[in-house]
């Protein structure tokens, strides 16, 4: 089974003929390690991601929660917001590498941390289907938003996919620019 290291390792070379040059970082003064002219790996600071920059100009974007298969918590869908936001930004970066942590690259949503909304949406609104439908999709719109901020980022983004890609994952990765997959990837839409 191909890991996200692996996925990325074998962009390397494609980047290197692209004309990226190898990752030089120097140590600031608070401790952080310089990304170029840009920010520092250090301001992505997040609970769902981990950003690092493997080589100059390029930088990686995991996601980061390999106990639950990378699964889509509520944490994640406003960090993925907040990352492509500034990554689109960012003079340091030219391209973004998403990879996953661990045995997938993502289960898709976490209907555990998601348990509670959905049953909220049982009990609000009665039986009025209008109101439950108001309610499902201002827990939809911001999701779609998440997606969005991936298609919207300035830089071109490299989805890398290992083993399982499910439910949203598939979504996330349509809005990348470029897709690449190890032969153990498999993709379910249910």
């Amino acid at each position: 089974m191909a890991s996200a290291a692996a996925s990325l390792r074998a962009l390397l070379p494609v980047l290197r003929r692209a004309g990226t040059g190898v990752v030089r970082c120097r140590q600031l003064s608070t401790g952080r390690v310089a990304m170029g002219e840009g920010l520092a790996v250090s301001d992505y600071d997040y609970g769902t991601l981990a950003v690092s920059q493997p080589r100059q100009w390029v930088v990686e974007v995991r996601l980061n929660r390999p106990e639950k298969r990378n699964a889509m918590n509520q944490a994640f869908w406003r960090e993925m917001v907040d990352c492509f936001q500034r990554l689109s930004e960012d003079s340091s970066c030219r391209v973004v590498v998403l990879t996953g942590e661990g045995q997938s690259f993502t289960s898709g949503l976490d209907l555990v941390d998601f348990a509670p909304m959905f049953t909220q949406f049982q009990t609000t609104a009665g039986g009025d289907i209008a109101r439950r439908t108001l309610l499902v999709r201002r827990l939809i719109q911001p999701m779609q938003d998440t997606f969005s901020a991936i298609e919207k980022c300035m830089k071109p983004v490299i989805a890398c996919v290992h083993s399982a890609c499910v439910g949203g994952g598939v979504d996330m990765i349509t809005a990348c620019d470029i897709r690449l997959c190890s032969r153990d990837a498999w993709f379910q839409v249910k």
